[in-house]
C-alpha cells in the first residue's frame, strides 16, 4: 500500500466526453455556468443585466448590427415584416425610399422562414437576403426595332457615275463632270451628289433623310447597293452590320442611329452595337438595339438597410442593367434563375455564391454584373466561375476571406479563389483545399488564427477549426470538440466570438435555453487550453439572438412571465466583469422606489417594482448600500407578486440601494481522481491494482459559499458547506459581503471509480476555484492491505 498525495493543478479544461483515463485531469465531467480562464480559474460565471423589454416576441428571423458609435441594433423579421431595435429594446424608426416613417415595413422578397434568411453588414451597410428566392431578370425592351440604312458618298470624283439601287423602288444615278474646267469643280461635292441622288429616290417613292453627304433612309428594305466607279472606295452602304468602325461616317448621321459590328475585325472583338449620338458626334457602345436586353429583377434580389435620419432606410439596390452586347457575348451573372446563398466583398468587388457558381461585379462598382464593353475584356470586368468537384456536388454557402484569401465553403469540402494579384476574369481559378463538412446555415467565424465552422453530425454538433499551416500556408481544420462529441445538441443557428477572450458562444435550436462556450488558450503554436462548457439561462427561455462587443455578450432572450405569458428581454453580460455579485436579469433599485409598512408593524417589509414581469424563478435582494438596520452585502430573499411587477422583502429596507436578480447555479463535476505516471511526453493514469481517495482539499480564491457534492456508490450523497469565513479575521463578522480565498478539505472515503465530486454554488455570491489536492491510498495488483 502506497501514501498518496496529488493534485489536479487546474481546472479549466472544460467538458470531456473522453474515457476517465484519457482525459486530461483538468478534465470536467459537467460544467454549467461556469467560466474557464487561465488567469483566475474556474469561476462562476458573471450574470446577465436587465436592459429593457423588446417591443417585438415570436418566431422569426433575429440577428443583431453593431453599428459602433450609432449603438447596437437588433433586427426582426417575420412573414415578411421586417422591425428593428435599439439596444435598449425600443423601436427604431424605418424609412423607406421616399423618406416616409414606418414603426415597421413589409416587403413580400422576405416572405419565408427565418431559416432562409440572411443579414450581412459591409460597413455602415446591411444586406437582408432570403436564399430561398430564384433571381430573375426583368426584360428591357428594345430601343429601335426598326431597319434603317444609311448611304454615305464619302469622296467626289470626276467622270464617275454614283448610283444607289433601292429594291421595289428602282435606281438613282448621277454622272459627274468631267472636271476639263475650274467651274465644274463644286460639281464633284459629296454634300451635291448626295443631294441628287436623294431627289432622284423621293420621286421613287423612297424616304430619305439628307445630312450633308449623308442620306437616311428609315426602314430601309434589305439589298440596297451603291456604285461609284471607283470600286466602292468612293460611297457606301451601312444596314445592319459592318465589319469595322472605319466604315462609319464621323458625322451627319442622325442621332439614335445604329450598327452591329461584326466581330473578327482587328480588335478580335465579338459582335458589338453601336449607335450614334449627335450631340457629341460620337458613337457609343450598346446592347442591341432591336432585342430585347436584361436587368436584375430588384424585387428578387436582397435588401440594402443603412442609416436615414433619426433610423433606418430600407429600399431595393440599384442593380446596373446590361449596356452592352447580346445574350451571348454579356450573359450576366450566373446567379440569374438560381438561389443566392451568400454575398461578400472581396478586392473591392460584391461576390455572390449560388448552387456550385460564384460571381464578382465590377470593381468598384458593386451592384454592375454585365460587362461594360464587349469589344475587350477588361481587368475591372465582373467575374464568374465554378468550383470543381469529381467526387461530389459543392453547393457554395459562405465565402470568408481569411489571411489575405478568400475561401468558400460547400456543405462537403473548401475551396480557395485563386489569381494573380489582383482577381480579374483572365485568372481567376478555384481549389479545393480541404474536405470537411459545414453548416449550410451559419457562416464561419474567424476566431484568432482560426475559421471556426459547425457541422450536424446526427443528433449532435461538431466544431472545427479552419487554419493555414506550414512555411506554404496550407489548409487544414482540426476538430475542436472532438473530446465531447455528443455534447452539443444539433441545430446550431448562431454563433458569436469575442477575440479579446479567445471564446466562441454557439446557440441551438436543440436548447434554445443554453449557450456553449468554447475557451481556448494558445501560447505559440502550442495550444494549452480547450474548453467547451455550457452557460444556462432558464428551463422556460429562448434564447432568440446573440452577438458579442468587446467583451460583452448582448442577448435577446424570450421568458415565461409569472402571468403565464412571455416577453423578449435585452439582457447584456459583462464577460470580464468584477462584479462581486452573480445573479440574471440584474436590474439596481434606488432608496426612492422602495417603500414600507409603517411604524408598528412587525415584521416589517418592503416593497418595489422592477422593470419587467418575473419568472417564478428565485430572486434575491443584495444591500449594496445599507441603511441603520442592514449592512451592505446583505442577501434577502424575494418573493415575486403573480401576474405584476412587485417584488416583496422581509425588512426595513428604505434608504438603501438594491440588486436584484435571479438565482443562477454553477456547478462543476470533477474527473475521475487518477495516479499518475511517466508515459512517453506525459502521463497516464495507474490502473494497476486499486486507489482510495480519503479526502480532497478544494483550494478557492475570492469565492463567497459554495458547496461539495460528494456522491459514492451505495451510498447516500452528502453537500458539505464551505461558508469560506475564517475565524479570526474580518471575513467571519457578520452581515460582511463574501470574497476570500482559502482551501476546503472534504471527506471523500471511496474508491477513486466508485465516487464523484461537483462543486456547486447556487448563492449570488461568486466563486474561483483554483486547484484541487486530494490524499489517498494506492493498493497495486497482488498486494494485501
Amino acid at each position: 500500500m502506497t501514501q498518496i498525495n496529488a493534485s489536479i493543478p487546474n481546472l479549466i479544461g472544460g467538458v470531456s466526453q473522453q474515457p476517465e483515463l484519457l482525459r486530461l485531469p483538468s478534465h470536467m465531467r459537467a460544467q454549467i455556468n461556469g467560466y474557464s480562464s487561465p488567469a483566475s480559474g474556474l469561476a462562476k460565471r458573471a450574470g446577465t443585466v436587465h436592459v429593457g423589454t423588446a417591443q417585438v416576441f415570436g418566431d422569426g428571423f433575429y440577428e443583431i448590427l453593431d453599428y459602433g458609435s450609432r449603438g447596437l441594433f437588433w433586427l426582426h423579421a417575420a412573414g415578411g415584416t421586417v422591425r428593428l431595435l435599439d439596444a435598449n429594446g425600443a423601436r427604431v424608426t424605418l424609412y423607406d425610399v421616399n423618406g416616409s416613417a414606418f414603426n415597421e415595413m413589409w416587403f413580400p422578397y422576405l416572405t419565408s422562414g427565418p431559416n432562409t434568411l440572411r443579414a450581412v453588414k459591409e460597413g455602415d451597410t446591411t444586406f437582408l437576403i432570403n436564399t430561398s428566392v430564384t433571381v430573375q431578370k426583368t426584360v428591357i425592351a428594345p430601343v429601335d426595332t426598326s431597319r434603317p440604312a444609311l448611304v454615305w458618298i464619302k469622296a467626289g470624283n470626276y467622270g464617275r457615275t454614283y448610283r444607289v439601287n433601292v429594291p421595289g423602288y428602282g435606281e438613282a444615278a448621277w454622272t459627274t463632270a468631267d472636271g476639263q474646267a475650274a467651274w465644274m469643280s463644286p460639281l464633284a461635292d459629296t454634300s451635291l451628289i448626295a443631294n441628287i441622288l436623294a431627289t432622284q429616290l423621293r420621286e421613287k417613292g423612297v424616304t430619305v433623310n439628307l445630312n450633308g453627304s449623308v442620306m437616311h433612309i428609315p426602314n430601309a428594305p434589305s439589298g440596297i447597293t451603291v456604285e461609284d466607279g471607283q470600286g466602292g472606295s468612293a460611297s457606301a452602304v451601312i444596314y445592319r452590320s459592318v465589319r469595322s468602325v472605319a466604315e462609319l461616317p464621323s458625322s451627319k448621321v442622325p442621332n439614335g442611329f445604329h450598327v452591329k459590328l461584326e466581330g473578327g475585325d482587328a480588335t478580335a472583338a465579338g459582335d458589338y452595337y453601336l449607335r450614334f449620338d449627335s450631340s457629341e458626334n460620337v458613337w457609343r457602345e450598346v446592347p442591341d438595339p432591336t432585342q430585347a436586353s436584361y436587368t436584375l429583377d430588384t424585387n428578387t434580389m436582397p435588401l440594402r438597410l443603412t442609416p436615414y435620419a433619426s433610423g433606418f432606410m430600407i429600399r431595393t439596390l440599384p442593380w446596373r442593367a446590361q449596356m452592352v452586347g447580346d445574350p451571348e457575348t454579356n450573359p450576366g451573372p450566373d446567379f440569374v434563375g438560381r438561389q443566392i446563398n451568400d454575398l461578400f466583398f472581396y478586392q473591392d468587388r460584391m461576390g455572390i455564391l449560388s448552387g456550385e457558381s460564384f460571381d464578382f461585379s465590377e470593381t468598384g462598382e458593386y451592384f454592375n454584373f454585365y460587362r461594360t464593353t464587349v469589344t475587350n475584356l477588361l481587368d475591372s470586368d465582373p467575374v464568374s466561375g465554378t468550383v470543381t468537384s469529381t467526387s461530389k456536388l459543392s453547393i457554395l454557402r459562405h465565402a470568408v476571406a481569411f489571411g489575405q484569401r478568400l475561401f468558400m465553403f460547400s456543405d462537403t469540402a473548401q475551396f480557395e479563389l485563386q489569381s494573380d494579384s489582383a482577381l480579374t476574369p483572365k485568372n481567376a481559378s478555384t481549389q479545393r483545399v480541404t474536405d470537411f463538412e459545414c453548416s449550410s446555415t451559419v457562416r464561419p467565424a474567424g476566431l484568432g488564427s482560426a475559421l471556426y465552422f459547425p457541422v450536424d453530425r446526427g443528433e449532435w454538433t461538431s466544431f472545427y477549426n479552419f487554419y493555414l499551416d506550414g512555411i506554404d500556408s496550407k489548409a487544414q481544420a482540426g476538430d475542436v470538440s472532438g473530446h465531447a462529441p455528443e455534447y452539443i445538441p444539433k441545430g446550431v443557428h448562431k454563433i458569436a466570438i469575442s477575440p479579446v477572450n479567445s471564446l466562441l458562444v454557439a446557440l441551438s435550436r436543440g436548447e434554445p435555453n443554453a449557450l456553449y462556450v468554447y475557451q481556448f488558450y494558445t501560447n505559440g503554436a502550442e495550444r494549452l487550453q480547450s474548453a467547451w462548457h455550457k452557460w444556462e439561462f432558464g428551463e422556460a427561455s429562448n434564447i432568440r439572438a446573440i452577438g458579442v462587443q468587446g467583451t460583452t455578450l448582448h442577448m435577446l432572450i424570450e421568458r415565461r412571465t409569472s402571468s403565464g405569458g412571455t416577453s423578449v428581454n435585452v439582457e447584456r453580460l459583462d464577460m470580464t466583469a468584477a462584479r462581486a455579485y452573480r445573479v440574471d436579469r440584474r436590474v439596481t433599485i434606488q432608496p426612492s422606489a422602495i417603500s414600507a409598512t409603517g411604524p408598528g408593524v412587525y415584521p416589517p417589509v418592503s416593497t418595489f417594482q422592477v422593470p419587467f414581469q418575473p419568472d417564478f424563478a428565485h430572486y434575491f435582494a443584495i444591500i449594496v448600500k445599507g441603511n441603520a438596520k442592514l449592512k451592505a452585502g446583505v442577501i434577502r430573499d424575494v418573493s415575486v407578486n403573480v401576474g405584476s411587477q412587485t417584488f416583496t422583502v422581509a425588512g426595513d429596507l428604505t434608504g438603501c440601494t438594491v440588486e436584484v436578480g435571479r438565482q443562477f447555479t454553477f456547478a462543476g463535476t470533477l474527473g475521475c481522481f487518477f495516479v499518475r505516471e511517466a508515459a512517453g511526453s506525459g502521463q497516464a493514469g495507474v490502473t494497476r491494482g486499486r486507489t482510495q481517495v480519503t479526502r480532497a482539499w478544494i483550494n478557492y480564491a475570492e469565492a463567497g459559499a459554495f458547496d461539495v457534492r460528494v456522491s459514492r456508490l451505495g451510498y447516500p450523497t452528502v453537500d458539505y458547506r464551505c461558508t469560506t469565513k475564517n475565524l479570526g479575521t474580518l471575513s467571519a463578522t457578520i452581515g460582511a459581503a463574501n470574497g476570500n480565498s482559502g482551501r476546503f478539505a472534504v471527506p471523500v472515503m471511496s474508491r477513486n471509480t466508485a465516487s464523484e465530486v461537483t462543486l456547486i454554488n447556487d448563492t449570488p455570491n461568486p466563486s474561483a476555484f483554483i486547484s484541487i489536492d486530494w490524499e489517498g491510498y494506492h493498493v497495486a495488483r497482488g498486494q494485501h492491505v
